[in-house]
């Protein structure tokens, strides 16, 4: 698998989901599993491991609970600019909660849209509350504004992972998990594109937006049922 630049977010505020301490090694033990604590292995179009549990639907939710998103990097990362500039731990605590901040601010925009699903902080009959964690994220060329770098190139945006479960808010039944890993969109050796602040969390917003609307596209279907 290809390790390129996902987010350079150094200086972003961001967001929270998930199992703790679960990785891409830990989704690969998995991803031939029939079923999972309970859940059968369903086929999703664009998501990579998708479980569910027999006879349950999402109809009757008509609001979310998001829990905090929690992110955590990739175990072979090297926090290090494209100068050798090393990022420090406030740096890249930065990171991650700008991250999860950012999860959170795009999987509201994009659930309540046009008459969506609210955004709700307690549970209730009507409440699906959904925890994630975002894992193995991985930065090829973090930006530490060193003095005198104006560009940094990049093959493509980089690469993070979702692990998300869905629960019932009122029984904490678990009905559904979902791993996915995305990255950022790839060009070619000869069409490098800018990467700092600005394009890389326009990047991020992109993938956080097609896991939302993952998410959406679920409960809008067994709406219309």
């Amino acid at each position: 698998m290809t390790r390129s630049l996902l987010l350079i977010i150094a200086a972003v505020a961001c967001l929270s989901v998930g199992t703790p301490g679960f990785s891409a090694d830990d989704a690969k033990t998995t991803a031939s599993a029939d079923s999972w604590e309970g859940l059968k292995r369903v086929k999703r179009p664009g998501l990579d491991q998708v479980y569910v549990r027999e006879g349950v639907s999402l109809a009757k939710y008509k609001q979310v609970m998001l829990d905090p998103v929690e992110v955590s990097f990739d175990k072979n990362w090297d926090p290090r600019g494209v100068t050798g500039s090393r990022l420090d731990a406030a740096d890249t605590m930065a990171i991650r909660e700008g991250l999860a901040k950012l999860a959170r601010t795009v999987f509201k925009r994009e659930l309540e849209r046009k008459g969506g699903y609210p955004l709700v902080d307690a549970a209730g009959e009507d409440v699906l509350r959904v925890r994630a964690q975002i894992v193995d994220l991985y930065i090829n060329a973090p930006d530490v504004n060193t003095p005198g770098i104006t560009h940094t190139y990049v093959v493509n945006a980089g690469e993070m992972t979702l692990v998300a479960e869905l629960f019932d808010s009122q029984t904490n039944a678990l009905i559904a998990r979902v791993v996915d890993r995305q990255r950022g969109l790839e060009r070619g050796l000869n069409e490098l594109q800018i990467a700092n602040r600005v394009t890389n969390t326009a990047e991020a917003d992109r993938i956080l937006s097609v896991w939302a609307n993952r998410l959406r596209s679920a409960l809008d279907k067994t709406r219309s049922q």
